[in-house]
């Protein structure tokens, strides 16, 4: 007998148990389909439910009852199955909306999420410079998701409905990506991220994930700087916000830079590393260790490169100059020839807009993620495994250092990627896992949908299968997105037009 099997059948047994002791409905443990569709509910099972809920939502007292018993049923199966059948988490990438406020409409979500088998989701909070937090409770500079009615939160109501059903929330941020909306505060000006250019990244080139398929002109993307004390300070009361709704956990996306697309997608000089904010700059000057390397750092930044002059003015204005020049400088090997002096300092100064640029990022995670680790909160990152990388002579401008997100306990790579086959998929996976350190759980993110091919992927089942047989010792998979799992009730929630 096969070890799914044998699992089911156990499962099975319980099952029916559970279902006598309730006395809610004949046992339900047979409309449990697994592991191809990831402890699915049956058609059957889930049009019941339904009609229980829209029965008691119109007053029928015994069809409440029988719903709520329902409920508990439903997350004891759903426990149970996860437990006997991989992943132990599989988790889905969910959106709210105004409309989701209607009478029993979280509630019957959050039962449709349950039916196909998911225990945890990621909930969008913080998007597109907007917040899920009632506007009578949001300490942030962000806009409400919801502005009537103002008491309203749908973060706090989605985080108890999925709470009684067995599934964990986790609040998905965007951390580094403000939204357009913040642009508009005159006196926030000074937080947004800039290049050498002068440029902010809603004034450059729209950026493109060709990672993803999905190009989008990223005009509503506003990227501030990472030293930024402002910008810090709004992100941290926005965690402090979400963190007293309880949820199980916090993921920190767009922990980055901004990547144009075409050539600028590729830094190839200081100028076009977004270290230009009035912070950034201002930090990367006191990393000098005397004024010959400062005034060496100034240049550099005005121009891009040094010239001899440069060098010359140096040793005229500061000629009693001692030890190394600026923090993480690597004394040559042997001594420099007068020729060779300045492109060694070139480089090296390059190397330090890099490791500055990527150490912004590194910091601010860490200090968005400790509140959460205080309260005992889990924590991950977002990242595409592609964001730190060399490309010829230059580096991906999203500069996202995630080898270094130690300051969080799980790992989200979004392996997205669009061969047609799941083996481009698996080597994202494992990228990443060969450079994962003990301690942080890896969370594969997988893009599509169950039953076909979408933009270029397998089935998620394909992918799954896969994903499984190449690395079964991963305990968690989500899914990107649930808009793509179901787009007609998703269209529907958004425009209210299924209630």
């Amino acid at each position: 007998m096969s070890l799914h099997r044998f699992c089911c059948g156990l499962l099975s047994a319980v099952l029916f148990g559970l279902g006598s002791l309730l006395g809610a409905a004949p046992s339900r443990a047979a409309e449990i389909s697994a592991p191809a569709g990831g402890c699915r509910l049956s058609a059957e099972a889930v049009a019941r439910k339904a009609a229980w809920q829209r029965a008691a939502l119109a007053g029928n007292g015994e069809a409440g009852r029988r719903y709520l018993a329902q409920i508990g049923e439903d997350a004891a199966q759903l426990r149970l199955c996860r437990a006997a059948v991989w992943p132990r988490v599989q988790a889905i990438w969910l959106r709210l909306y105004p409309c989701d406020l209607q009478p029993g409409a979280i509630d019957a979500l959050m039962d449709r999420l349950v039916a196909l088998g998911y225990n945890r989701i990621h909930l969008e909070v913080f998007f597109e410079g907007q917040v899920l937090l009632p506007m009578a409770d949001n300490p942030t500079v962000w806009p409400s998701v919801v502005r009537v009615p103002p008491s309203a939160d749908l973060l706090a109501s989605a985080i108890a409905s999925a709470r009684a059903r067995g599934v964990a929330v986790y609040a998905w941020l965007f951390s580094l990506n403000f939204g357009y909306s913040y642009t508009q505060l005159a006196d926030r000006q000074v937080a947004l991220a800039c290049n050498g250019l002068g440029r902010t990244s809603l004034t450059a080139v729209g950026e493109i994930d060709s990672q993803t398929d999905m190009s989008i002109l990223e005009l509503d993307r506003v990227f501030v700087d990472p030293y930024s004390r402002v910008a810090r300070e709004d992100f941290a009361r926005l965690v402090e916000a979400v963190l007293r709704r309880k949820p199980d956990g916090i993921l920190f996306d767009y922990v980055r830079y901004p990547r144009s697309s075409g050539a600028a997608s590729v830094a190839t000089g200081v100028r076009d590393l977004w270290v230009f904010g009035e912070a950034s700059r201002q930090t990367l000057l006191s990393r000098t260790l005397n004024l010959w390397g400062g005034f060496l750092i100034e240049r550099y930044l005005e121009r891009g490169w040094l010239s001899e002059s440069d060098l010359a003015e140096a040793d005229r204005q500061f000629p009693l100059r001692t030890g190394a020049p600026w923090s993480g400088y690597s004394p040559p090997a042997r001594p420099l020839s007068p020729a060779g002096r300045r492109p060694y300092l070139q480089r090296q100064l390059w190397s330090l807009g890099l490791s500055h640029a990527r150490e912004g990022i590194v910091q601010y995670l860490a200090e968005a993620a400790l509140p959460a680790h205080l309260q005992g909160v889990a924590t991950g990152a977002v990242f595409f495994a592609e964001a730190d990388r060399a490309v010829g002579a230059g580096f991906d401008s999203r500069l996202q250092p995630w080898p270094q997100f130690l300051s969080v306990g799980e790992w989200h790579p979004m392996v997205y990627a669009n061969c047609g086959e799941a083996h481009c998929i698996l080597s994202q996976v494992q990228t990443v896992l060969e450079r994962t350190p003990p301690g942080i759980a890896v969370v594969p993110s997988l893009a599509g949908v169950w039953g076909r091919a979408h933009t270029g992927r397998p089935a998620l089942e394909v992918q799954m299968a896969a994903l499984q047989a190449a690395f079964p010792s991963l305990q968690a998979v989500s899914h990107f997105a649930y808009a793509w799992q179901e787009p007609q009730l998703e269209r529907e929630r958004r425009t209210c037009s299924g209630h």
